[in-house]
């Protein structure tokens, strides 16, 4: 048998290299080495730790692996959404037309076309403060006919345009053809 003085060297060596094993795995890890692993050596407690590490440590790289997936693609959608965005600005800004998307529920707009300024004399963001305004443009005798127009269609199925004047900012009369679709 050892004495204790001379067991205590073999029993350090027995406890304390599982846990620099472990300790040292952790900081490699902590490092960005996802791939280190802590050596299986012994059949006890020390080794179900080092089991029990591993496994924790190849959860992580596929929880880390999958989230770097997941922010590439996520990176290509905004990318692709940005591209369609600025696609559908261009086409916006060469329209003729005055386009918007009303939300009636909220009384709201979740589109306002630029060219909303040359038919009115207000801006996008006017409209966007001020979801009222559009109907407060309606010259006061063709009220009835904007809050009853009825999206009436052509033998075609076409919507056929109900037409009514509008005051501009400046205090102008404008004629303007109305053709509603819902979206």
């Amino acid at each position: 048998t050892l004495s204790l003085p001379d067991a205590l060297p073999i029993l350090s060596r027995y406890l304390l290299r599982p846990v620099t094993a472990i300790s040292r795995a952790a900081a490699a890890i902590r490092e960005g080495n996802w791939q280190n692993k802590v050596p299986v050596e012994q059949q006890d407690e020390m080794g179900e730790m080092a089991v029990a590490f591993n496994s924790m440590t190849q959860r992580l790289t596929e929880t880390v692996t999958k989230l770097e997936e997941e922010n590439v693609q996520r990176a290509r959608a905004e990318a692709n959404l940005l591209r369609a965005k600025e696609r559908l600005e261009t086409l916006t800004q060469f329209e003729t037309d005055w386009v918007y998307w009303r939300n009636e529920e909220e009384d709201s707009f979740y589109y306002m076309s630029p060219t909303c300024e040359a038919f009115t004399g207000y801006s996008v963001d006017a409209f966007q403060q001020d979801a009222g305004l559009l109907d407060r443009l309606i010259h006061p005798d063709d009220l009835k006919l904007w809050h009853s127009h009825s999206h009436k269609r052509d033998s075609s199925g076409n919507l056929m345009p109900d037409e009514f004047r509008i005051v501009k900012k400046s205090g102008e009369v404008r004629w303007i053809s109305h053709t509603c679709q819902r979206v």
